[in-house]
């Protein structure tokens, strides 16, 4: 029957057959695989996929083939010969299967061994005839003959041998064995053959440890602390077989052939251990060497309990359970009082990384009752090692509790007579430890000397009494005692019983007044009379003391009550209480307080008076006074100045200071005196006021005086003024001049009673005055005049004159002329008319004659000389210009004078004070005689109009000439006789006023003109 071999790994197993018997090699192929190939002994190509190489066909009768399925490719011999002896490899694409030596089973053939690398001698008896070495498988080839190598063996052999003579022995010498020289090998000498299987040593396995797992990169076996384990290594395979052995910190424990077993009751000592496991044979250069860890499961060690503090009830038990050294961690169960708690509390497991053991604690919490007073706690610990578990020391639970409630008991009813007695008995229920027995009277503690009695009660308790007696008065009535247990073991566990005393005694009363005894007047008044009696009054009765109670009062339960109370209520009052046991009366004396009534007393007078008093009495209660400062106010409210007076409790005297006689009228007003009792309070002033006159002439507020018409409308003159005394139209007359106004269609005089604006003490008020109305119809040029008013009252008269000024346009200047010229500027002269008023502004226009644009000046104010000059910069040289000149006012704008004027060639030509030259020259030529009569005429009407004006102005009033300035403003071209504008910024800085007299004086057309003084 053959042999099957499977292939697995590269591990070289040594296989006997007898020879001529069939045997099968086998390796595993994936059906996928599509490169397989046996090689044979010396490394040969034996088979590739299928195929036998030619060269070890067996011819007819093959004695080998091949065959690939099912995942296996086979080798497989039909009869095995002694050359058949060798190293067979099996490769599937491209990785390398078992290699096998199959020794051929014949007692011919010597077995030589040796290490891979190592060195070998095969001898035969040299006999003197033809010597060779050959080998037989896969064919028989030939080495040596005599002492001479074959030349066809390679040379990758021919140099690892040597053939040698030597003490009558031919010798094959073989170094640095290797796989392909594992053959039979045949010394042949003449007709004798000596035959030798050449083999390795073959190494045994690495020591294998049976139950070992890999951990960190080390052999690790598991065990029970106290438990037998028993410590398996392998070395299987080896030619010769390997002897394997135990050791232990150098100690060997055990040695056998091929396993070794070492069996031992393993303690907490031998945990974390490492044993070692060793393989020594002649295949082997030094031992092969393994170790395991012993890893045991440990028992842990007998839990601790954290000592248990008596606590309160219903408070968390909080016991904490603690065990060491335990693998795996333990599992930690609790029994309270006898029973295993089917839900325990979570575990915190810690590791010891130094022994890799754990530190297993669980926390019990649960809340305490009375019922588990006097009951154990403890936990057992458990794990696979120590499945029935250990327990640790019980622990007794204390749970202080108590008392739930508290009693008293005993009569509470008594009459204060001064011997009755009350005699109170407090009863705890049950508690745990020890108790404080208080009595209070309230919230006063009653001291007790009384022994306290305790007997026994339920779950190991006790339960407490204590007797308390009282010798109670009338102020203990309605008193609650209270009796108080505190277990001074249990925070907030206090208990609280209480009666409340029922005292019988006489009235007792007391009067309060609301808001109080002293009231201010229009407040409610209530007087309570409380009334402390036991049991209560049958009757409560009100009088008044010398008089009759209030119409208004009424009574509701003891209290007396007047809505709005009178001065007149001031008094004292009585109340009487009644009840069975007697009576009692108290009073109270109300005082009415009110604010002050204040009088102010004065006398008017006139402005004739130095001395002006007032006086201000109070009436109020209390009856001192503060002041506060006089306030003097116009008719109309507005307030002009606040005085001091003269102050003392009783009364203020205000004198007033002396504005002089003429100002004395402005003293009239309405007067106030404040003044204040501190009722209702500190800030409230009660005041009394009175409308103080100084007679006085009249004043007249207005102060315009001229006014504008224009020739053919009507227009009314106005004069305001105050007067104290009154005044009619009979009081007030107008004249024109000296001649005085009557009524009739032209004039029109009126009186009109108005509010009007003026200032006392230098306060604008508004106060109800007079407007004296003067109507002018129609007016004519001979209306322009002074108008005069004169207004009598009795007092005094007064005056005020007020001009009528004619508002039509201003009249153009009376004459212009050119008084400079230069290439690029012209300056020229006017005259204005001398009947303008202040204010007036003149418009210097120019253009060019071929240019219908004319370019004007800013505003330019009048500065009320006789004659003024204005210079037009920016000109073109040699060019004829015509410049304007017009006077305008806010009533418009008077008609352009015209002159024509031409700038000189170039700046050589210039001139200042050039007549006028080439047209100009002969202009002025052919017109000097009627500028002469032009300027005679002007100057004669300018001192005629000056003559009038003089005679008709008021005594305070004259016409001046003097230099104003006026702000600039535009100029409109409406009315001129251009079509087109344009605004340049021409200032008045370019205006001359300086030397203008000197200027016309050298024209020698023109005269001087003089103001007529």
């Amino acid at each position: 029957m053959g042999n099957n071999i499977i292939i697995i790994g590269q591990t070289i197993t040594p296989v006997y057959v007898q020879i001529n018997t069939p045997v099968t090699l086998t390796c595993p192929a994936d059906d996928q695989a599509t490169n397989l190939t046996w090689t044979g002994p010396g490394g040969n190509l034996w088979v590739t996929g299928t195929t036998v190489e030619d060269r070890v066909d067996g011819g007819s009768i093959p004695w080998i083939s091949a065959g690939y399925s099912g995942g296996s490719y086979t080798l497989t011999f039909t009869q095995v010969r002694a050359r058949d002896t060798g190293i067979y490899t099996c490769t599937v694409d491209g990785k390398m299967g078992l290699r096998m030596v199959i020794v051929q089973g014949v007692t011919s053939a010597s077995q030589m061994y040796t290490r891979q690398g190592g060195t070998v001698t095969l001898q035969c008896t040299d006999t003197g005839g033809t010597s060779q070495w050959q080998v037989t498988s896969p064919i028989v080839f030939t080495y040596t003959i005599g002492t001479q190598f074959n030349p066809s063996l390679p040379e990758s052999t021919r140099t690892r041998m040597n053939v040698t003579r030597q003490d009558g022995n031919y010798n094959l010498h073989i170094s640095d064995v290797q796989l392909s020289d594992v053959r039979e090998y045949r010394c042949s000498m003449g007709a004798t053959s000596t035959f030798y299987h050449l083999l390795l040593y073959i190494l045994p396995t690495f020591p294998e440890i049976e139950n070992a797992v890999i951990i960190d990169g080390q052999n690790r076996t598991t065990g029970t602390e106290h438990g037998s384990l028993t410590l398996t290594c392998n070395a299987h395979g080896g030619i010769p077989s390997a002897n394997v052995s135990w050791i232990k910190d150098g100690v060997f424990l055990v040695t056998s052939e091929n396993r070794a077993q070492y069996t031992k009751v393993f303690t907490r000592a031998d945990d974390m251990t490492l044993y070692t496991c060793q393989s020594t044979s002649l295949a082997l250069t030094s031992p092969q060497t393994t170790s395991v860890l012993v890893y045991l499961d440990l028992k842990p060690q007998q839990p601790t309990v954290s000592a248990h503090n008596p606590q309160s009830e219903n408070t968390d038990l909080q016991v904490m359970c603690v065990s060491t050294g335990s693998r795996p961690a333990a599992v930690i169960e609790w029994n309270v009082g006898g029973t295993w708690l089917s839900s325990n509390p979570d575990e915190v497991k810690v590791l010891d990384s130094s022994t890799d053991t754990y530190t297993v604690t669980s926390s019990l919490s649960r809340r305490s009752t009375r019922q588990d007073n006097g009951k154990s706690v403890y936990c057992r610990v458990s794990n696979r090692a120590l499945s029935g578990g250990i327990e640790s020391v019980r622990q007794t639970i204390t749970v202080l509790f108590g008392p739930d409630s508290v009693s008293i008991t005993g009569n509470r009813v008594v009459v204060a007579d001064g011997t009755n007695t009350l005699t109170l008995t407090c009863t705890t229920q049950e508690y745990n430890r020890h108790v404080h027995i208080t009595w209070y009277n309230g919230t006063t503690r009653i001291p007790n000397t009384a022994a306290v009695t305790n007997t026994s009660g339920s779950y190991g308790g006790f339960i407490s009494t204590q007797v308390l007696q009282l010798l109670p008065d009338r102020y203990q009535d309605g008193n609650v005692v209270r009796c108080v247990v505190q277990n001074e073991d249990v925070t907030l566990r206090e208990r609280t019983a209480s009666v409340t005393l029922d005292v019988s005694y006489r009235p007792i009363l007391m009067l309060t007044a609301r808001p109080g005894e002293k009231v201010i007047e229009g407040s409610e008044l209530e007087i309570r009379c409380d009334v402390d009696s036991n049991p209560a009054p049958s009757s409560i009765t009100w009088s008044r003391v010398g008089g009759q109670l209030p119409p208004d009062f009424d009574v509701t339960s003891g209290v007396l009550r007047i809505p709005s109370t009178h001065r007149t209520d001031r008094g004292t009052y009585r109340c009487v209480a009644v009840n069975s046991i007697g009576s009692d009366e108290d009073t109270i004396v109300i005082d009415i307080y009110y604010s002050p009534d204040v009088i102010v007393k004065y006398t008017n007078t006139t402005y004739i008076s130095q001395t002006r008093l007032l006086t201000c009495d109070p009436e109020g209660n209390p009856d001192t006074y503060q002041f506060g400062s006089w306030r003097h106010k116009s008719e109309s409210g507005t307030e002009i100045r606040q005085l001091n007076g003269s102050s003392s409790p009783l009364q203020s005297v205000l004198t007033l200071p002396d504005p002089g006689m003429t100002r004395r009228y402005e003293d009239t007003g309405y007067y106030t005196c404040r003044a204040s009792n501190n009722i209702p309070d500190s800030s409230f002033y009660s005041s009394g006021s009175v409308l103080f006159v100084v007679a006085a002439p009249p004043v007249i507020s207005s102060n315009v005086t001229k006014t504008k018409g224009k020739t053919g409308e009507n227009i009314e003159i106005e004069v305001e003024f105050y007067s104290r005394p009154a005044v009619s139209s009979s009081n007030i007359t107008w004249t024109k001049g000296p001649n005085r106004l009557h009524p009739a269609g032209k004039f029109v005089i009126s009186l009109e009673i108005r509010t009007i604006n003026t200032s006392f003490h230098g306060v604008d008020i508004q106060v109800e005055g007079y407007a004296a109305v003067l109507k002018i119809n129609e007016i004519a040029e001979g209306d322009f005049d002074i108008y005069t008013v004169s207004i009598e009252n009795g007092l005094g008269t007064v005056n005020m004159s007020i001009q009528l000024i004619n508002t039509d346009p201003p009249s153009p200047p009376l004459y212009m002329l050119q008084k400079d010229v230069t290439s690029s500027s012209i300056t020229v002269q006017w005259i204005p008319d001398p009947r303008r008023d202040q204010g007036d502004t003149y418009i210097i226009g120019h253009r060019p004659a071929e240019s219908d644009v004319t370019t004007y000046s800013n505003a330019i104010p009048d500065d009320m000389e006789p004659v003024m000059a204005y210079t037009i910069d920016g000109l073109s040289a040699n060019t004829l210009y015509y410049i304007t000149v017009q006077s305008q006012n806010s009533d418009g704008s008077s008609q352009p004078l015209m002159i024509s004027a031409s700038t000189t060639a170039s700046t050589d030509n210039d001139c200042s004070k050039c007549e006028l030259y080439t047209t100009g020259v002969a202009l002025i030529a052919v017109s000097s005689v009627f500028l002469l009569v032009v300027v005679v005429v002007v100057v004669v009407m300018v001192i005629k109009i000056r003559k009038i004006n003089h005679r008709n102005k008021p005594d305070t009033q004259e016409i001046e000439f003097s230099k104003k300035a006026l702000s600039d403003t535009g100029y409109s071209a409406e009315g001129t006789e251009s079509s087109k504008y344009v605004n340049t910024d021409i200032t008045t800085a370019n205006t001359e006023s300086v030397s203008v007299y000197e200027d016309i004086a050298e024209q020698p057309h023109m005269m001087s003109i003089t103001e007529e003084r």
